[in-house]
């Protein structure tokens, strides 16, 4: 049988007096990654994604009551934070083995995000989905209006010399306007430059942050169109540095099926832990 494993992370909000979601456990399944070559890396969950998640719960304004897309969402942890605060939240990937298993983790997170079955808005989510989606696809048949998302996250996904392409399909999905979240852990980040440049030469405000929290070094980048009067030039990087990140992540054994196996802790939360084919870029891109 094929070793299978849930992880449980748990995250929390701001814990505000207007924190809507406050703390919430999410149950993510992760597959094998084979060699880590030829299998999918998005059957794993990625530190970044885990960061992006609190991120979202810390920060509810960037995805609150919006059109959310996000690409590349592996096994979708930070797709799902998402819809505990959107309108409506497609989670997407390039992979149909790891779409698969997307679907897998939206029906065991369900409580989180869906509406009162009596119809009544509690603020969750009234529409969540996951679906298949080829960055190249989107390139060439750009979104119609009224299928653009507000907000558009990505985690881990230009590790490889795809910046390029990622960002020409972001401009092709999202809707005037929108904003673009992106996190990256520090060494799987080969393919900013030419992402910024896109994006940049799009008419688009890059604002970078280095962020470094318990689970390591990122580079979060959030991306909005440039308003009158702003300088072409890009804002100076910020630093910012969370001994205690507000997405608190705690490593949780949950029930497994006969023939499981659970995820080492030491594997799944350490940055450097990962494949090594993985750290050093290899693979097809993402999305």
């Amino acid at each position: 049988m094929t070793s299978r494993w849930e992880e449980e992370i748990s995250l929390s909000g701001d814990g505000s007096a207007a924190d809507k979601v406050g703390h919430i456990h999410v149950r993510i399944r992760e597959l094998p990654m084979a060699d880590g070559v030829h299998a999918s890396t998005g059957c794993q969950l990625w530190s970044a994604s885990i960061v992006l998640a609190g991120e979202l719960l810390r920060r509810p304004h960037l995805v609150e009551g919006r059109r959310v897309l996000e690409v590349g969402a592996g096994c979708g942890l930070a797709g799902i934070a998402a819809a505990c605060l959107a309108r409506e939240c497609v989670i997407t990937d390039g992979d149909e083995e790891a779409v698969r298993n997307l679907e897998h983790n939206l029906q065991v997170n369900e409580s989180l995000f869906r509406r009162g079955t009596d119809g009544t808005s509690d603020g969750r989510c009234s529409q969540v989905s996951a679906r298949t989606l080829r960055w190249e696809e989107a390139i060439r048949a750009p979104w119609a209006a009224e299928e653009r998302a507000e907000v558009i996250l990505a985690s881990d996904v230009i590790y490889g010399h795809w910046g390029d392409t990622l960002a020409q399909a972001m401009l092709c999905m999202l809707a005037p306007g929108g904003l673009i979240v992106l996190i990256a852990s520090e060494d799987r980040r080969s393919g900013v430059h030419s992402f910024k440049e896109v994006l940049g030469e799009a008419g688009f405000r890059v604002a970078e942050t280095k962020l470094v929290v318990p689970l390591g070094g990122f580079r979060l980048f959030e991306c909005r169109e440039r308003l009158p009067g702003e300088p072409a030039e890009q804002p100076p990087i910020v630093e910012r540095t969370e001994p205690e990140h507000s997405g608190h992540v705690a490593k949780c054994p949950v029930p497994h099926e006969v023939g499981q196996r659970p995820l080492p802790a030491e594997v799944w939360v350490a940055p450097d832990a990962r494949p090594a084919a993985a750290r050093a870029g290899v693979g097809p891109p993402p999305g």
